[in-house]
């Protein structure tokens, strides 16, 4: 967690955008002002009227607190308002280089599942405003509030009785976790849930579905489909209702606490003002500020567990972009390309085996391909034409298993330097209403 918040400090430090970091710390200390000022406003006006004060003093009590809070109210608006501009720059600093490695990865990552895998789940963490690479400064900023206001409070409320700040503490810690507790009972069985509504939501598919409609007339099926359907939309439901119970417990543990905490405050209090005199306007001040410091310590909880998760986001976009290379970029040979020369593709007698395998794939190939020849390469599934092609292209992923006379064969060789000039164009679908086209090349 800590090496991606670096990360992302270090990004926008770099890429220009300090003052993304000077604006979020900004908006941190005006949130916190802003709070204090609320704080104290009820006490102070309240103390003003309990010394019966002329009322000029209580006009301008009442007017130095508004102009406060305007002014660090529009201060707090300014500084929100334009901290989102550098968020989405440092944002779009990571999307160019998401579609760099995209663009120039080596053909053998463009197969390899786990980069694939990573390709989406990068993609999925910076496409909007509210994704974890821009989500993550308002999760700072909301944690460095959080700790700037709890140590406010403490400053406060240690004058009073550390106890009370010990009895807060243990309270909302214990309310937060059995909360968060309850209420993460979903993302837990998150895949139970996804399983049943991927049933509910093929079976909606099938039963719409045109091209098999002739079929479920013929042979019946609709009533069989519809029974399938409702007992797929029973038992999802269910499930949420059991969620439902869930997080319902989850906010009467909440109440409960919070009932606690709140009444012995207010007991301590009411014996401290019997014991020690505490005017109204402390007492006041004291009762906020014990519910205030409950929700900086909630705050602070929330915030790190946000902050995890959001990490775990971020670390599928610097894994995407730290993925390894095995073309060697950097220090290869160059070729020198020449748009003028056209250029022959010759196999001679290349055989080819994949690891495990107890038989070749391709054996004693001779191909020779003219500059602008075109040829159809056919054969049935598992032929291997694909494994053609990837040689090739010199895929260094086939190297290892290739046997042929053309060549010493490794990746620093063919791989990198007789397959620099090939391209491949693998097999995809794209689909248009109800049809599938298929197209191999």
């Amino acid at each position: 967690m800590a090496q991606n918040t670096w990360f992302m400090i270090k990004l926008s430090w770099t890429t220009g955008e300090k003052k993304v970091l000077v604006l979020s710390l900004l908006s941190a200390l005006t949130a916190v002002a802003l709070n204090l000022i609320n704080l104290y406003v009820s006490p102070a006006v309240l103390s003003v009227v309990e010394q019966n004060a002329r009322a000029a003093e209580l006009i301008g009590t009442i007017v130095l607190f508004v102009l406060a809070l305007m002014f660090v109210s529009a201060a707090s608006a300014y500084v929100n308002t334009n901290t989102l501009y550098g968020r989405i720059s440092v944002r779009g600093e990571l999307i160019t280089r998401l579609n760099r490695k995209a663009a120039t990865t080596s053909y053998s990552n463009l197969s390899d599942e786990k980069f694939r895998e990573l390709n989406v789940k990068s993609q999925m963490s910076t496409n909007t405003n509210s994704s974890a690479t821009e989500a993550v400064w308002t999760t700072l900023t909301d944690l460095v509030t959080n700790l700037l206001g709890f140590a406010a409070y403490i400053l406060l409320l240690s004058s009073v009785q550390p106890v009370l700040l010990v009895m807060v503490l243990l309270t909302s810690a214990v309310s937060y976790l059995a909360g968060n507790r309850l209420n993460e009972w979903g993302y837990r069985h998150r895949e139970e849930e996804l399983k049943l509504s991927r049933e509910v939501l093929y079976l909606t598919a099938c039963g719409r579905n045109r091209a098999v409609a002739k079929d479920i007339r013929i042979f019946g099926l609709r009533p069989w489909i519809d029974e399938l359907t409702q007992k797929g939309m029973d038992a999802y439901t269910a499930f949420h209702r059991k969620a439902e119970g869930v997080y319902l417990w989850a906010k009467v543990v909440d109440l409960v606490l919070a009932f606690v905490r709140n009444g012995i405050a207010y007991a301590y209090l009411i014996a401290l003002a019997a014991a020690e005199g505490l005017n109204v306007a402390e007492f006041l001040l004291y009762f906020s500020a014990v519910s205030g410091f409950a929700a900086w310590v909630t705050g602070i909880l929330g915030g790190f567990m946000t902050l995890h998760k959001q990490s775990l986001d971020i670390s599928s976009v610097r894994e995407y972009l730290e993925f390894d290379e095995p073309f060697r970029f950097e220090d290869g040979e160059h070729i020198q390309a020449e748009a003028d020369r056209m250029y022959e593709i010759r196999l001679e007698n290349v055989s080819f085996r994949y690891p495990g395998a107890d038989h070749d794939t391709l054996t004693g190939i001779n191909l020779t391909l003219h500059p602008g020849e075109k040829l159809a390469v056919v054969g049935l599934n598992g032929a291997g034409k694909t494994t053609l092609i990837k040689l090739i292209c010199g895929l260094p992923e086939l190297f290892p298993s290739c046997r042929h006379h053309c060549c010493q064969c490794s990746p620093e060789h063919c791989g990198h330097r007789y397959g620099a000039g090939a391209g491949m164009c693998r097999q995809s679908r794209a689909g248009k209403k109800d049809r599938i086209i298929e197209r191999r090349l």
